[in-house]
């Protein structure tokens, strides 16, 4: 279980380019996905999916025998099946894909239930608030893209992390990095 990193992402920009963007970022992940900024590699996709078949699989033969699950046992089968049978075909996140995603998004996962906030449009100072959580880090490859692909839009990401203690902001302005800070985080000891 990892420590969540709680991240606020603020977009900046006239209504056009908010618009093109917010359309950019939509995802299967939800209002936000990674994927679409730094796609996730085809060999760790496809080796993920073959093992999430091959469980459901063996999931369905139980079910087929007569076994009975709930959707609480069915998960726990899933992940014991997935990451304790000797059986089981080795998973692309765990032959190379945690490692990626570490070094290509700055996180282990894509972003945990993003959620667009606020829109406000205005005729000068528009913008997207989007609210989500990332393990262990906050994705600052991914924003850095962001500010790459959509150079006409201000990006601001606020982040807090209590278990380890750290915040820190990263601001992209005509797509180049204008500040970049991380400090510790005494908020989560009352200090």
């Amino acid at each position: 279980m990892p420590n969540w990193c709680v991240n606020e992402l603020y977009v900046f920009g006239k209504t056009d380019d908010l618009e093109e963007f917010k359309q950019a970022a939509q995802g299967e992940n939800g209002c936000l996905d990674m994927e679409n900024f730094i796609p996730y590699p085809v060999q760790f996709k496809s080796q993920d999916e073959i093992c999430r078949l091959w469980v459901d699989e063996s999931i369905r033969e139980a079910e087929l025998g007569g076994e009975v699950f709930s959707e609480e046992e069915k998960s726990s089968l899933f992940f014991r099946l997935r990451f304790r049978s000797n059986d089981t075909p080795r998973d692309g996140f765990n032959a190379g894909g945690h490692s990626w995603c570490y070094e290509n998004w700055g996180t282990k996962w894509n972003f945990c239930e993003p959620r667009l906030v606020q829109e406000y449009i205005d005729e000068e100072d528009s913008f997207l608030y989007y609210e989500f959580e990332t393990a262990w880090s906050p994705p600052e490859p991914v924003i850095k893209k962001m500010g790459e692909m959509f150079p006409a839009l201000t990006f601001q990401l606020r982040y807090f992390e209590a278990g380890v203690g750290f915040n820190g902001i990263l601001i992209i302005e005509d797509g180049e990095v204008v500040q970049e800070d991380c400090a510790a985080y005494y908020g989560h000891r009352g200090g």
